[in-house]
């Protein structure tokens, strides 16, 4: 069986400044707070005792960062976490950076929620966009690995991104994707057996537990 861990970047500065679109805005760092975080998934996994025996990590700085981080506590190399593109976030395309109340205006969202699978920033990436890039690049590994031998991976990519993977697996209503919340560290699993996906746990960030942290975002 493989199970794949998919966890969210911690609190980086685009999340810090939410009033602004971030989208991939690859270049931004993990804040002081997400540091913290990063450390305190790395202490729990450590405990747990987790082994991958592969790490992957979306190209974004914020992504790297968190990988290096919760790496260095259980032992995988970081010089072995192979970077890809295929894991960044959601493109917003021209609107990256922009106010985001003065795009995402009532009638706009209006237009997000009448065809929330299809919708996009102009240059951007819809949802269904999204998901195909993600569980492709998913499918693609998995089909390189020895499924008859236990593996873990370990998978830093973005809370959007990993929400179209959800809806996925779950052949859910394509609007819940917006209302799904993934915090930033938490993990959310899934196992390949048999030729067949399952959900393990979702949105779990029982490490910041009692914690000062930034809603979800």
């Amino acid at each position: 069986m493989i199970t794949v861990y998919y966890i969210r970047h911690a609190e980086s500065m685009g999340n810090v400044n939410h009033h602004l679109i971030g989208g991939r805005s690859n270049y931004l760092p993990l804040s002081s707070r997400g540091e913290s975080q990063a450390h305190a998934l790395g202490k729990r996994l450590q405990i747990e005792n987790l082994q991958l025996h592969h790490a992957f990590s979306s190209i974004a700085v914020r992504a790297h960062s968190t990988a290096n981080i919760v790496c260095s506590y259980i032992g995988f190399p970081t010089e072995k976490i192979h970077l890809t593109e295929e894991l960044v976030e959601l493109s917003q395309g021209d609107w990256e950076g922009e106010v985001r109340k003065e795009k995402f205006t009532d009638d706009v969202m209006l237009e997000v929620r009448g065809n929330p699978y299809h919708f996009k920033a102009p240059n951007g990436e819809s949802q269904q966009e999204v998901e195909n890039r993600m569980f492709r690049w998913l499918e693609n590994t998995v089909q390189k690995l020895d499924n008859d031998k236990p593996q873990n991976l370990g998978v830093f990519s973005h809370g959007f991104a990993i929400k179209t993977l959800i809806r996925r697996m779950m052949n859910s209503d394509p609007a819940m994707t917006y209302w799904t919340v993934i915090h930033n560290t938490s993990l959310t699993c899934f196992q390949f057996n048999d030729g067949q996906w399952m959900i393990d746990r979702i949105n779990d960030y029982s490490h910041l537990a009692g914690s000062e942290f930034i809603g979800h975002y």
